[in-house]
């Protein structure tokens, strides 16, 4: 555990920097050198790529209703399993974009074919779909806790008005 991380009631860490969210980021969706032997000991995702995927998803997160009467940022995120996900979803999304874009199949002489990606955008959307409704799903159910913990909205009532005004 790094100097600016500490230990709080519970032993759960809570998240301050971009750097901790990168770093977990990286992996929870299998982003390490280590890991990478196909990649020659390298990410598929650079740094930046990944603070970009992780700020899109903080940006989702504030601008899709239902309003939540505050902006989040990473050192009061509600979720770090949801800012993970949706993270994981946008860094993944980027790799199949690129992917598809880049995808070049050679053919030989003999008719053999090598595909320089092997269908690999195909397989990365299907699972950008899969973690999309997941996603989606525990951001509703998070605003929604937020929500009725804050007591927004309510059922109005003209009595409670009179009421109000005469005391």
């Amino acid at each position: 555990m790094g100097k600016s991380e500490k230990r709080t009631e519970g032993g759960f860490v809570r998240i301050k920097t971009l750097a901790q969210v990168r770093r977990l980021l990286a992996t929870y969706i299998r982003d390490t050198a280590e890991l990478n032997e196909l990649l020659g000991q390298r990410t598929e995702l650079k740094p930046h790529e990944l603070d970009l995927a992780i700020s899109i998803a903080i940006d989702e997160f504030n601008t899709m209703p239902p309003w939540i009467g505050e902006y989040v940022a990473i050192e009061n995120f509600p979720s770090l399993t949801y800012l993970l996900r949706a993270a994981a979803l946008e860094a993944l999304r980027m790799a199949a974009t690129w992917r598809a874009r880049e995808r070049l199949v050679y053919h030989d002489r003999g008719g053999e074919s090598i595909d320089e990606h092997a269908d690999k955008d195909r397989r990365y959307m299907d699972f950008v779909r899969f973690l999309k409704a997941e996603v989606t799903d525990m951001r509703d159910r998070i605003k929604e806790a937020y929500s009725i913990s804050g007591g927004w909205g309510g059922v109005g009532s003209s009595y409670g008005m009179y009421y109000y005004s005469e005391q």
